[in-house]
């Protein structure tokens, strides 16, 4: 992970649809519950979980993507530094740009390391 200290951005905690791993990208369903994005996710992109939902139901803490700040996510393929990142398999940011936009990488990485991004950066 990255040295710098995730800095600022907005937080909520939501229901959720399914258990769901630490710093993966979240939707929110049409019953407000966030569920697990996708690179064809129709459901609107909300944030990436600062926590793991062990059990379908329970809340789940997200740091909001238009909340600003920095914060940390999974990747599913190899990135550099700042690189696009969007929403991916699994709920894994991927550089492809065929999910939802999350922000742009603080540091490069490889497929399933945790690095920093930066959210809703006036460049995207």
């Amino acid at each position: 992970m990255s040295s710098t200290t995730q800095s600022g951005g907005a937080s909520r905690t939501f229901p959720t649809g399914h258990t769901i791993d630490q710093y993966r990208v979240v939707s929110l369903n049409t019953s407000g519950q966030v569920i697990t994005a996708t690179a064809t996710d129709a459901n609107p992109l909300v944030g990436v979980t600062t926590r793991k939902v062990v059990t379908a139901g329970d809340p789940a803490s997200v740091q909001l993507i238009n909340g600003g700040g920095t914060g940390f996510v999974e990747l599913i393929a190899t990135v550099t530094t700042a690189d696009k990142l969007y929403s991916g398999a699994d709920g894994k940011a991927s550089p492809t740009a065929t999910g939802g936009l999350i922000g742009v990488t603080l540091q490069g990485g490889v497929a399933s390391d945790v690095v920093e991004v930066l959210f809703g950066s006036a460049e995207l």
